[in-house]
């Protein structure tokens, strides 16, 4: 039991250095944009360097993801597509307002992520009452930002 509590420890902290790490390249990326590239020069920028330090961390497991599960690597294929829209989308807004504005609408993620859950995984996950009411409030508390400003 004690070996489980490591292993969320690990994934919340793992959760958290990644709110720090796009956080931070939201504020770098926001200033690339403005003044620096266009947002899809920005993107093609951002998703190559992404590629590149992606291979340098995991290039061992690369062929043998490849020569796993067919399906699985169609949804992955797939979910990179939505990754790098979403990457292209997010230089177009900060190109455009505020990433103290754009951020927070970033924070609608989780709804999104939950309804896929919901739709997609349900044997492979349980949408909880409590994991429910904690995207509630990440949504409102990023409205609240938004209309904040």
């Amino acid at each position: 039991m004690k070996a489980m509590s490591e292993k969320k420890l690990l994934g919340y902290t793992f959760s958290l250095l990644s709110g720090i790490c796009y956080g931070s390249g939201q504020v770098i990326a926001r200033w690339g944009v403005s003044g620096l590239a266009s947002p899809l020069f920005g993107s093609t920028i951002s998703l190559f360097w992404g590629v590149v330090v992606l291979y340098l961390i995991g290039h061992k497991d690369f062929a043998s993801g490849l020569r796993g599960n067919r399906k699985g690597l169609v949804f992955i294929l797939l979910s990179g597509v939505l990754s790098a829209a979403g990457v292209v989308f997010l230089f177009k807004a900060l190109r455009m307002a505020s990433v103290a504005v754009v951020t927070p609408f970033q924070g609608t993620a989780p709804v999104f992520t939950i309804l896929g859950s919901y739709i997609f995984l349900k044997q492979v996950e349980r949408i909880s009452l409590r994991l429910l009411f904690g995207c509630v409030f990440i949504v409102i508390g990023s409205v609240l930002v938004t209309l904040g400003r």
